[in-house]
C-alpha cells in the first residue's frame, strides 16, 4: 500500500537522508548566523491566531474544509489550490478503519501531482512528556526536536504545503486526534493558510445519490504514500525534509495555558472564559478520573464536547450558527443541552439560559479549554478558535495536572506537594473538589512533581520560544516520548 518518495518536490529529489539530517542538526545550533531574530517571525497573542470560518463550510479554503473542497483540490491541484500555497497537498490520516472492519480507509494520494498522503498516530508523534518546571505531564505539546523530526519525516514544509488532517474513519476519538495534529503544527508556526482540517469521517457515506457524504468514494481506496498507523516499518517515510520549526514564520506558543495562566484566570486576574469538555459527572467531581481531588476549577462551565458534533455517524462539527448558539446560551434545534455550571452554595448544577451573570464568553475575553487531557478540548477549541473566531488556548496539562497538585496522600503515604507549595489547588478560592470522591490514590505514572516551590510553570513555552530565536532548547531536557521512539539528540549537544 505505502509508496516510498513516490512524489519529491523536484528541487528536493537529490537530499539523501544523511544530508537532511545534517541540516536539520545545524539548523538547532547556536553560532551567531543562525540567531533568528524575532523580527523574522512575529508573537501571536490568542487574538491574532483566532481564526472564523464562513457561515458555509464549504466556502473555507483553511481551517475547517469540506470533502468537496478537497476533491476539487485533489482533481487539480496545480490549478486549484489555495492562493499563496506553492507546495505539495499533504493529507494527514489520524484514523483508517471503518468500525467492525480491518481494512483501511484512504483519501488517495496523486503522486505525480503534487497531492501526498499519509497515515500516522498522533500521540505519538506529537505529543510528549513534559515537564513545565514544577511537575511532568504527558501529552503535553511536542518539543522543538519532536516537531523537527515530524517535519523531516514526513517531508512537510509548512511555509509551501498545505496540510489538511483527516479521519480515514470518524469518531470521537479520532476528532480529537485530528485536532491535535492542527494544534502541534500551529502552536509551532504553521500560518493559518496552510493548515485546514477536514470535517467528518472520510469513511460515512450516508447517501452518496443524495450527495450526504463526506467525501465521495472516487477519492476512496486502498493506496497511501506510507501508512505508519497500522505499520511499524517507517522506511515508506520520505525522511528528507529539511525545513524546521524555526523557519516557521509565527510563534503561536500563547496557544498554550500554564497553569500560572489558569490559576490567574480562576482569581480574576485575566479575564477569560474557562470551558470544560468533560462530562458532567467529571465536572461535579462524582466519578474518579486521576489525582487526589476530583471537580473543577473555580468559574468554569461545562458543555461536554460531543454536543458539537452531528449526531448522524459523520463526526461533522454543527454549524457555524449551531456553535455559535451554544456559546450564546440560546437553543440548539435538535439539543437541548447547553452550558453548565455548579451553584456552590446549592451545589447544584444549573443550566445557563442565555448569557445570565456573564458566565459565557464575552467579547475581549479569552476561552481556555480543557478536559482531562487536553483531547476532548480539541474539539471545543477547533469550535472556538477556527470556526467561531474566539481567541483560545488550551490548557495542556489539564485535569490531570490540576487534580494532582494537592496535600493529599497516594497510597504509599507520600503527599504529592507539601502544605506550603504556591501551586496547591485544593484550595476554596481556586477549585471546587467534591469531597465525596477525594481520598487516597496512585499517582498516574507520567506525572511527577520536579520542584514543588518553582518559580512559575512557564518552562515550556519558554523552552519553545528560546528555540525559535536561537536553537537553543531544542531538545528538551525534561521531556519524554509518549511512544513512538526518542526524540532526536541536540544536535549542539549540552
Amino acid at each position: 500500500m505505502s509508496d516510498k518518495n513516490s512524489h519529491q518536490r523536484p528541487w528536493r529529489t537529490l537530499v539523501t537522508t544523511v544530508a537532511a539530517a545534517g541540516v536539520l542538526g545545524l539548523a538547532g545550533c547556536t553560532d551567531e548566523d543562525t540567531q533568528n531574530s524575532p523580527d523574522n517571525f512575529t508573537k501571536n497573542s490568542p487574538e491574532d491566531i483566532a481564526q472564523e470560518s464562513k457561515s458555509d463550510y464549504n466556502d473555507n479554503t483553511n481551517g475547517l474544509i469540506t470533502g468537496s473542497t478537497l476533491q476539487e483540490w485533489i482533481d487539480d491541484w496545480e490549478d486549484n489550490r489555495p492562493s499563496g500555497i506553492t507546495g505539495d497537498l499533504v493529507i494527514m490520516h489520524v484514523s483508517t478503519e471503518e468500525d467492525g472492519s480491518d481494512d483501511p480507509v484512504y483519501i488517495e494520494p496523486k503522486p505525480t501531482e503534487g497531492v501526498r498522503s499519509y497515515a500516522l498516530d498522533v500521540t505519538s508523534r506529537l505529543t510528549e512528556t513534559r515537564s513545565n518546571g514544577v511537575v511532568t505531564n504527558k501529552r503535553m505539546v511536542p518539543s522543538a526536536s519532536k516537531m523537527d523530526e515530524f517535519l523531516a519525516d514526513f517531508d512537510i514544509d509548512p511555509t509551501e504545503d498545505m496540510i489538511v488532517w483527516t479521519m480515514g474513519a470518524g469518531g470521537g476519538g479520532q476528532a480529537m486526534q485530528q485536532g491535535r495534529g492542527w494544534y502541534a503544527m500551529r502552536y509551532w508556526g504553521t500560518e493559518k493558510e496552510h493548515l485546514a482540517l477536514l470535517n467528518g469521517g472520510a469513511d460515512w457515506d450516508e447517501n452518496e445519490d443524495a450527495n450526504d457524504y463526506v467525501i465521495h468514494s472516487d477519492y476512496k481506496g486502498d493506496s497511501v504514500n506510507c501508512d505508519v498507523l497500522n505499520d511499524e516499518d517507517t522506511s515508506c517515510l520520505p525522511d528528507s525534509g529539511t525545513v524546521t520549526a524555526r523557519d516557521l514564520p509565527e510563534d503561536n506558543t500563547a496557544m498554550l495555558a500554564t497553569l500560572d495562566d489558569v490559576m490567574d484566570a480562576v482569581q480574576g486576574k485575566t479575564d477569560a472564559f474557562i470551558w470544560d469538555a468533560r462530562s458532567y459527572g467529571e465536572y461535579e467531581g462524582d466519578s474518579y478520573s486521576s489525582g487526589g481531588m476530583q471537580g473543577h476549577p473555580k468559574g468554569a462551565v461545562v458543555l461536554p464536547f460531543g454536543n458539537l458534533l452531528m449526531d448522524d455517524g459523520s463526526n461533522r462539527y454543527k454549524t457555524k450558527d449551531d456553535l455559535a448558539a451554544y456559546v450564546a446560551g440560546d437553543d440548539v434545534e435538535g439539543d437541548d443541552e447547553q452550558f453548565h455550571y455548579l451553584d456552590y452554595d446549592a451545589d447544584s448544577l444549573m443550566k445557563v439560559k442565555g448569557n445570565n451573570d456573564g458566565l459565557l464568553y464575552e467579547d475581549g475575553q479569552t476561552s481556555i479549554t480543557y478536559c482531562e487531557t487536553t483531547y476532548r478540548a480539541m474539539i471545543t477549541g477547533v469550535a472556538s478558535a477556527v470556526v467561531l473566531g474566539m481567541p483560545n488556548r488550551f490548557y495542556d496539562g489539564a485535569m490531570t495536572q490540576w487534580n494532582h497538585m494537592v496535600y493529599n496522600q497516594t497510597e504509599e503515604g507520600d503527599y504529592v506537594l507539601p502544605h506550603d507549595s504556591p501551586w496547591r489547588t485544593d484550595k476554596s478560592e481556586l477549585s471546587y473538589f467534591n469531597a465525596e470522591t477525594a481520598g487516597e490514590f496512585s499517582v498516574d505514572g507520567e506525572f511527577a512533581v520536579d520542584d514543588a516551590y518553582g518559580a512559575n510553570t512557564n518552562e515550556i513555552v519558554e523552552t519553545d520560544r528560546a528555540y525559535k530565536i536561537s536553537g537553543a532548547g531544542g531538545d528538551d531536557d525534561s521531556s519524554s516520548d509518549d511512544g513512538g521512539g526518542a526524540p532526536a539528540a541536540n544536535p549542539c549537544g549540552g
